[in-house]
């Protein structure tokens, strides 16, 4: 659990000094910051912002009444036009001193008697909500439990914070006492310090009257419900835990097309904009369209989560399940007795525990197949191995936390390896392609050693030389096939691929009058060479690669003809890394889950081309663009900088502002799955120092930062969940900069 201390400062006005805000910075994980109505000048915000920022402090802009001579604690009777406008300047003055320190305002808390007022009042709640709403929807608001600002607030889709006060009595019905009346305030540190204690470890506080709040929701605390920040075509929905995810997921799939209606062309009443849902331990990320209005989608999700929380209470939605799968297991894993001294049982009571609980999916994992099961005995929740192994054979069965899984192949991975079973998790063939899926209850049944079935991959079938399409004669470091990747199975744990550099893939189709879905091939750092079977006519983009025809250059990003047995060559891009080769007609191979992509990470698609290979080429459909020369600028070779906004983790860090401050250079280690950074590692905040997080899903430009500070920026490629937290997304025209840039180029962020 972590706690958040916060405090009041920032509120000296001149000659007018005001506490111990040096002091209180050593101590406080979040600080209320004056805005300048009720107290506080420009040269104490600064000094104020500047402090948070050096002790890793998260910046609150606490607004409050045009109210000096008052403190902010007298009722004003403002026009609701004229609250919107002092909370809209308060908020950007404040930002604006934290930005220029190297900080940002991360939420908002009305100050003195704004706070008590829109506990109430309607018209001055709404002014709130508004102004907050249009500045920046994602910044939480701090108030009372059950108040009108934070009922409308949650119908705005702002995230909505409930507080608990060391240092204030409760009346029965959990509100704060009003400082007016006896038992308002607690004077005595250790009575404070004692209650605080109390409050945390046993969910109990005792009332004014002497009524026992029971429980951390009594007060208004710990109801768990945020929507954080994941770029531009995505939300991240925090929730208490998997009941509430699985809930809120049956909800949203009732509201949203399936991939299969979508491919299909019909249309649902629902949702519009959704692409695909990802449910993980106590999140759900939302993937959208380009273009969604995600403030509007805020508001429905907010509004959804409200009707799912006013009903009664029915079925834990983790205890419901479809079928009933039965997996084989035996019981010799490399673990098994690490387990059982962890537990303290013996090995053979671990064996018992694993298979007498009727497990559950409760989500998709980091690969194809791979399901986190829920609803275990809670006897065998043990941590992670400290250092992960860098390989796990294919159908280890493993226990992580309060999970047990499968690996659906060969990968890196961290699980305490219990056993192993040769069932097949995975078949693209299949329908479902996932033998464990949502809605699946799996029991595990302990087996006599036995010769394990090997499944060995399916090779690759090579297309035969027939019609039109590419003979390959050479692929350099690596040729693979991508469109625009694969929709709506994050779920199985199937991710998006398609090509690392989207605009350079979708000017190739345009360039040629092929559909922007269509396949293209994506050549790392040249070297390819194709011999034409037919008449063809081919566009290259992204990486300006040196090309030539049977020898004669041809230009880049123009359309240009290829005749029958004439050979394309691809030389060594003077800048970037990727170049695009498209045929007009697109590439035409069998598709897996809806897609001709290969994914690295997966091991979905087609194989990387490979000396021998026939690419065969689809029909042209539709007339020739009347376009010659398409002016796009070459991937820089220098110094790239990239956009980042915050994201749903970037209070886990001590200095969030590092990441801008810093000059990283590319690793050697990058690829497809994301561009590993190199440089002075990112700090984390000390309440994080050794916190775990629960794997959430993961969007391409998402900057997870692992353990030891380097950040990573996800690609296409990238695992469906991660569990390393993201303190930042690359904007999506930035990510595809960042697809082009070689091991060894320098990095920066700017923070948007």
């Amino acid at each position: 659990m972590r706690i958040d201390l916060n405090a009041d400062l920032g509120e000296s006005f001149g000659a007018w000094a005001l506490g111990d805000d040096a002091a209180m910075l050593e101590v406080v994980t979040s600080a209320n910051i004056a805005c300048g109505f009720h107290g506080g000048d420009p040269v104490t915000l600064r000094r104020t912002c500047a402090g948070a920022a050096d002790h890793g402090v998260t910046v609150g802009a606490q607004v409050g009444y045009h109210d000096l001579a008052g403190f902010g604690r007298r009722f004003i009777d403002v026009a609701p036009d004229e609250l919107f406008a002092d909370i809209v300047y308060q908020l950007g003055a404040l930002d604006g001193m934290a930005r220029v320190t190297g900080s940002r305002v991360a939420y908002v808390k009305p100050h003195g008697a704004l706070y008590n007022t829109v506990v109430h009042h309607e018209a001055q709640a709404e002014a709130v909500v508004a102004a907050v709403a249009d500045y920046d929807v994602t910044l939480p608001l701090l108030g009372l439990p059950g108040s009108a600002l934070l009922r409308l607030a949650e119908v705005a889709g702002i995230p909505t914070v409930t507080e608990a006060f060391a240092d204030r009595g409760y009346t029965a019905d959990g509100r704060l006492v009003p400082r007016d009346q006896p038992g308002a305030l607690l004077h005595d540190p250790d009575e404070v310090a004692a209650r605080m204690v109390r409050l945390i470890i046993e969910g109990r506080l005792t009332a004014v009257d002497g009524t026992e709040l029971v429980g951390l929701d009594a007060m208004g605390v710990g109801s768990t419900f945020r929507l954080l920040p994941m770029g531009e075509s995505a939300l991240l929905i925090e929730l208490a835990g998997i009941a509430e995810v699985l809930a809120l997921e049956a909800a949203l799939r009732a509201r949203v097309a399936s991939p299969l209606t979508r491919a299909s062309g019909s249309s649902q009443v629902g949702w519009a904009g959704i692409t695909d849902i990802v449910p993980a331990a106590r999140t759900l990320l939302l993937i959208t369209e380009p273009g969604v209005d995600l403030d509007a989608l805020r508001r429905a999700v907010s509004a959804l989560a409200a009707q799912l929380a006013a009903q009664p209470a029915g079925v834990d939605p983790s205890r419901r399940y479809d079928c009933e799968v039965e997996i084989p297991v035996v019981y010799d894993g490399p673990d098994l007795d690490v387990v059982a001294r962890a537990t303290g049982l013996s090995t053979q009571q671990v064996i018992a525990a694993h298979t007498e609980s009727l497990w559950r999916v409760g989500f998709g994992g980091f690969a194809p197949g791979f399901a986190y099961l829920v609803g275990g005995d809670p006897r065998l929740v043990v941590p992670r191995q400290a250092t992960p192994r860098t390989r796990v054979p294919s159908g280890s069965v493993g226990l992580a936390g309060e999970f047990s899984g499968i690996y659906p192949r060969e990968s890196p991975g961290g699980w305490q390896l219990i056993g192993v079973t040769d069932a097949a998790l995975w078949d693209a063939d299949r329908d479902p392609p996932a033998l464990l899926s949502p809605g699946t209850a799996v029991r595990f049944v302990a087996t006599s050693p036995r010769r394990a079935t090997v499944h060995h991959a399916r090779p690759v079938e090579r297309a035969t030389p027939v019609g039109r399409g590419l003979e390959v004669i050479a692929t350099g470091p690596l040729t693979l096939v991508e469109d625009l990747g694969r929709v709506g199975f994050a779920a199985v744990g199937v991710g998006r691929a398609g090509a690392a550099d989207r605009s350079a893939h979708r000017l190739g189709a345009r360039l040629v009058g092929n559909d922007p879905g269509s396949a293209a091939l994506e050549v790392t750092l040249g070297g390819l060479q194709v011999r034409s079977l037919g008449s063809l006519w081919v566009v290259l983009t992204g990486a300006a690669a040196p090309a030539t025809v049977d020898r004669r250059p041809v230009p880049h990003a123009a359309p240009f003809a290829l005749r029958p047995g004439q050979v394309l060559a691809l030389g060594m891009p003077l800048s970037g890394l990727r170049t695009y080769v498209t045929v007009r007609g697109g590439v035409d191979l069998p598709r897996t889950l809806a897609s001709e992509s290969t994914d690295t990470m997966a091991g979905l698609g087609p194989a990387p081309l490979a000396p021998g290979d026939f690419v065969p080429v689809g029909r042209p459909d539709g007339e020739f663009p009347s376009v010659d020369l398409a002016p796009v600028p070459e991937p820089e070779a220098g110094l790239v900088t990239l956009g980042i906004a915050a994201g749903p983790r970037h209070d886990w860090f001590a200095r969030p502002q590092d990441l801008a401050e810093t000059a990283w250079v590319v690793a050697a280690r990058s690829d497809r799955v994301g561009v590993r950074l190199e440089g002075t590692g990112l700090a984390r905040h000390p309440a994080e120092l050794n916190a775990e997080l629960a794997s959430e899903g993961m969007v391409r430009g998402a900057v997870q930062v692992p353990p030891n500070g380097q950040p990573v920026i996800l690609l296409s490629d990238h695992p469906v969940t991660g569990g390393y937290p993201v303190i930042g997304v690359v904007p999506e025209a930035d990510v595809d900069r960042a697809a082009q840039v070689r091991p060894g180029q320098p990095v920066r962020f700017r923070w948007v």
